[in-house]
């Protein structure tokens, strides 16, 4: 448990509905969703020591105590030093995009015709957020 003061990073990513909580005190180290590996990893390499992912830090079994942290998510993204946002894909198994090796960043695709240039235009970040599931979520 990171100590009173510390700063971490918050994740805000899609649970996958069939997915279950784990129980406290298992081992949350096998079968981690690519998504949550991926926000581990981008957390390390921002020399960050904590990750707060809402699956895993709130106690799931426990009604009282899920009500309590979920009254408190509001202040815990406020107090964190930053809250990656998971907005691509539709659930944990996607992954970050350029946070690993399996999801790279999308390079554009160049088309040359004659002397002209034709290239691949993104969607812009903005339209792609509030076009994905993670702005469907209660807490975005």
């Amino acid at each position: 448990m990171a100590s009173v003061g510390c700063e971490l990073i918050a994740l805000s990513y899609v649970w996958n509905a069939s997915e279950s909580a784990p129980s406290p005190g298992a081992t949350i180290l096998q079968d981690i969703p690519a998504t949550i590996e991926d926000a581990i990893t981008v957390t390390r390499q921002l020399g960050y020591s904590y990750l707060w992912v809402d699956q895993y830090c709130i106690d799931q079994t426990n009604p009282q105590e899920k009500d309590t942290q979920i009254g408190q998510m509001g202040q815990i993204y406020g107090s964190a030093a930053l809250t990656i946002i998971a907005a691509a894909g539709i659930d944990p198994t996607h992954g970050l995009p350029g946070a690993s090796a399996r999801l790279p960043l999308f390079k554009p695709q160049e088309l040359r015709v004659g002397s002209l240039s034709l290239i691949q235009c993104n969607v812009s970040a903005s339209f792609a957020l509030l076009n994905s599931r993670w702005a469907t979520r209660a807490w975005t």
